[in-house]
């Protein structure tokens, strides 16, 4: 006969929908657990437990393909839990890639990962994933939810085992191609792709150059303006 009752095994599969629909992290889960055990001694006290039988995350069609995202403070938290910081104001790198998943195939992946630089030990922490047989249709869908989490996170903070973390962008690090992606604007192999000034490229022996060496340099306010149709999508 099973130690669990039928209205225990309604409780454990409420939690598990609960969980999924709103991306409940599995430490946030078993802190949940804790408490409910006080009164409901027979559920699990392992996270793991309860989402055993969940196989499914929730997925948004999202610029062309599918995207989860795993959240950017959940990772915080579990990087904290594990490794600790050395202050509450947390460094983070950003990295956005795209990876091939089969090499007769366009499926791919496009991950973005997270790094706090100021942790005790560095372990990247996914913060969302698109997968789809082509890159993201559009930056701005693909970027939305890791841009708003990090907007809200940075002007309110988060609190974790009673402190208030604030976080500080330092870096987004991707290779040329995810670079220009990520900033809609042309290519390094297009006319107006130099990131570094605004100068038009010359096309020689099947290749792109840029041979001027004191071309007017880029800067934020002038990207932030658009201020060079050429270079921007």
């Amino acid at each position: 006969m099973s130690d669990i009752s039928d209205d225990d095994d309604g409780r454990i599969d409420d939690l598990q929908e609960w969980a999924v629909k709103n991306n409940v992290s599995h430490i946030a889960l078993g802190d949940l657990l804790t408490i409910l055990k006080r009164r409901y001694p027979e559920l699990p006290k392992d996270a793991r437990t309860v989402m055993q039988t969940c196989t499914s995350v929730q997925l948004q069609a999202v610029a062309g393909g599918s995207y989860h995202h795993f959240g950017l403070v959940d990772g915080f938290k579990s990087v904290i839990d594990k490794f600790g910081v050395s202050d509450n104001v947390i460094s983070l790198q950003l990295n956005i890639d795209g990876l091939l998943l089969f090499r007769s195939s366009t499926a791919q992946f496009w991950p973005i990962l997270g790094l706090a630089t100021n942790c005790f030990v560095k372990e990247p922490f996914i913060v969302g994933l698109f997968y789809g047989n082509s890159k993201p249709s559009s930056a701005t869908e693909y970027l939305n939810d890791l841009v708003q989490e990090c907007c809200a996170v940075q002007q309110d903070g988060f609190w974790h085992n009673d402190n208030r973390h604030s976080i500080q962008l330092t870096a987004v690090v991707c290779d040329t191609p995810a670079r220009s992606f990520v900033k809609v604007v042309k290519g390094h192999a297009g006319y107006h792709g130099c990131d570094k000034c605004v100068q038009e490229g010359v096309y020689a022996s099947s290749r792109m150059s840029f041979p001027e060496t004191r071309a007017a340099r880029r800067t934020d306010e002038s990207f932030n303006a658009q201020s060079d149709d050429s270079h921007h999508l």
